[in-house]
């Protein structure tokens, strides 16, 4: 049998021909050459998330029947794309542009975004510059009225703040290590 990977992209192909001489390996040298290998781990890793006993499966609250019944009915009127879309988040950069100092939402970037994609979430990223709290009320408010008039799905807005309200003009920073 043939154990060549002369069809393995030389990207750091150097793990791939450490394997490729070892018979059990093939199966992973194949994987790694078709690109493959990360959609295995992310597979298993979400795999190996999902299993539970059913102790941990328990809701920590009732159902309500009512939104149960409204999110079943906003589910299936989404088209697979716009499911995939629900899914997707952008790093609000990407949305608009600097004007100096201050982050300019771009009208055109938003209607692709949020009506045509109709991601369904932000991430609050800036850039170096703070800018206001009203500005940032200002801001996902006219997120979510894009996203709104699109599907009925409002945005989910993600704020990257793990050391304070870095990106708020007046926000606190919390110490952080500098190791």
């Amino acid at each position: 049998m043939d154990n060549s990977v002369s069809n393995v992209p030389n990207n750091g192909s150097r793990l791939v021909n450490s394997l490729a001489g070892h018979r059990s390996s093939r199966i992973l040298v194949y994987l790694f050459s078709k690109n493959l290998l990360p959609c295995l781990f992310v597979s298993c890793l979400l795999l190996s998330m999902s299993m539970g006993t059913a102790a941990q499966n328990k809701l920590s609250y009732a159902r309500d029947a009512k939104i149960e019944q409204r999110v079943e009915q906003t589910l299936s009127r989404l088209t697979l794309e716009q499911k995939v879309g629900q899914m997707t988040e952008l790093a609000i950069d990407v949305l608009g542009h600097w004007e100096g100092d201050n982050f300019v939402l771009d009208k055109d970037k938003l209607d692709k975004a949020l009506t045509q994609y109709q991601i369904g979430s932000v991430l609050n990223s800036p850039g170096a510059v703070a800018q206001s709290p009203q500005w940032w009320q200002a801001t996902i408010k006219t997120l979510n009225e894009y996203s709104v008039k699109a599907n009925g799905i409002p945005t989910v807005y993600g704020l990257d703040q793990n050391h304070g309200t870095t990106y708020t003009l007046g926000g606190i920073l919390f110490p952080q290590n500098t190791n």
